[in-house]
């Protein structure tokens, strides 16, 4: 019997990656499971209005004022885990999301990735491409992808 001791949820803080997290949490009540929250900064794309708040600052301040954003972001995210008494680890993380995600999945043996996914096709999955997708191809362990309905 597999058991799923360790669970992976990445986050971007949306309504995709809330619903991901009702699934981790109901499944890691039922495994005995610890989650490990995980938002990765993508160095490469920051989000334009983070970018507009924060352009006065150097790039070093800049980074550093994204982190500490995201990291209170993830706080108020986790609330909801907070109230189910599951064990669990906060991260931030910085670089290409599916490649962090992936790495991290490997160094912490992890069991089980559960994410959302925006669920866009043809031409917007063409030019967005899906973090969810490559994860799911480059995971060393299952991922449950869990589409917002």
């Amino acid at each position: 019997m597999v058991k799923f001791k360790k669970f992976l949820v990445p986050t971007d803080f949306s309504g995709f990656s809330r619903n991901a997290l009702e699934y981790a949490i109901a499944l890691a009540r039922k495994c005995d499971s610890k989650l490990f929250l995980l938002h990765v900064l993508d160095t490469n794309q920051f989000p334009p209005d983070l970018v507009l708040h924060h352009l006065a600052l150097e790039p070093r301040r800049m980074e550093k004022a994204l982190e500490a954003e995201a990291e209170k972001n993830l706080r108020s995210f986790i609330t909801r885990v907070k109230r189910s008494r599951i064990r669990y680890q906060t991260l931030v993380k910085k670089g290409n999301p599916h490649a962090v995600i992936a790495a991290l999945a490997r160094s912490q043996r992890i069991d089980l990735i559960v994410m959302g996914t925006h669920g866009h096709t043809g031409l917007a999955h063409t030019l967005l491409g899906s973090t969810t997708e490559k994860v799911v191809r480059q995971s060393p362990c299952p991922v449950l992808t869990v589409k917002n309905v």
